[in-house]
């Protein structure tokens, strides 16, 4: 704030010796060489002092950044430079995301500088889905993927079927079978 009261008063104080100056030579035209070059000496001084001023000024603006490394189920891991204060999403996002199967469920931290982070995937189970889906069939899916997750894997249910009304956690080994609408069935 400081800083921009500075300019304003420097360009303010410029203005009127400026003014003054262009008003002097009008009156006395055998020193305009005189008064010129003093006029553009002190803009010349003023503009490399406010110059500098606003180097200053986006330097205290710096952002401190930290390193921290993430591995496991993220598309891409590695070591990251990350602005300090931001948390374990954001880190996440800049390795463009979790994986498929990656355990989602977790803590959201503040990142603090040199620390590692291990994505961890969810357990592989197989399931099957049988009867009005589009690709009838045995899916490797993953602990805590659901019904909904199934049908979308094995394409969708097709014209005839019926949507469950509930949808259940997968386990493995599980079967389910994708019942035909009657009502369809009748207006056939």
């Amino acid at each position: 704030m400081q800083n921009k009261n500075y300019l304003k008063a420097s360009i303010f104080i410029l203005s009127g010796v400026l003014l003054g100056k262009v008003f002097g030579y009008f009156f006395h035209p055998e020193e305009k060489n005189k008064e010129i070059a003093k006029i553009e000496n002190t803009v010349e001084t003023n503009l490399k002092k406010n110059q500098n001023d606003i180097n200053l000024i986006k330097n205290s603006k710096k952002i401190e950044k930290i390193s921290v490394k993430i591995q496991g189920a993220v598309k891409n891991p590695g070591v990251y430079e990350i602005e300090k204060g931001k948390r374990l999403y954001d880190l996440i996002k800049l390795a463009s995301g979790f994986r498929e199967g990656a355990n989602q469920e977790i803590k959201n931290y503040y990142l603090k500088n040199g620390q590692e982070f291990t994505i961890k995937y969810r357990s592989i189970i197989f399931v099957e889905i049988l009867g009005e889906v589009k690709k009838p069939g045995k899916y490797k899916m993953y602990q805590k993927d659901q019904v909904y997750d199934l049908i979308n894997k094995a394409g969708g249910i097709t014209s005839f079927g019926i949507m469950p009304e509930k949808n259940y956690y997968l386990k493995d080994g599980m079967k389910f079978f994708i019942f035909k609408d009657k009502k369809q069935g009748e207006h056939q």
